[in-house]
């Protein structure tokens, strides 16, 4: 029989990923980054209606585990996907989009839609 090996690297790397997007406060925020391509931390905090302290906790997490990366622009701090991210956890990410969409959907008073701006 021939299997697929992955080689323990690579996937422990793939479980800490996963372990990150278990949380169902970071998976939002995976999934309105991945469908905005990059947002601040203040558009997130409203997106999702955490606290900002919260919030940029677990977006660390997110960092930590290869997920997205971060810029500072001005005050604010900026995230977006990973550029290399894993052609499967794309799939995962493409297939999970409607549900960021209802999250959007339900958060009417969001800064991206209302122009606030940060």
């Amino acid at each position: 029989m021939n299997e697929m090996r992955i080689p323990l690297m690579q996937t422990e790397r793939r479980l800490q990923m996963l372990k990150a997007l278990s949380d169902e406060s970071r998976l939002r925020l995976m999934l309105l980054i991945f469908s905005q391509k990059s947002l601040c931390v203040c558009e997130l905090v409203d997106a999702v209606n955490l606290p900002q302290p919260t919030i940029s906790r677990q977006l660390n997490i997110l960092k930590q585990a290869g997920l997205v990366d971060s810029e500072r622009r001005g005050k604010w701090m900026h995230y977006g996907l990973k550029s290399e991210l894993e052609p499967w956890l794309q799939e995962l990410l493409i297939t999970s989009l409607p549900l960021a969409a209802s999250i959007i959907e339900q958060k009417s008073n969001w800064c991206l839609t209302e122009k606030k701006g940060c």
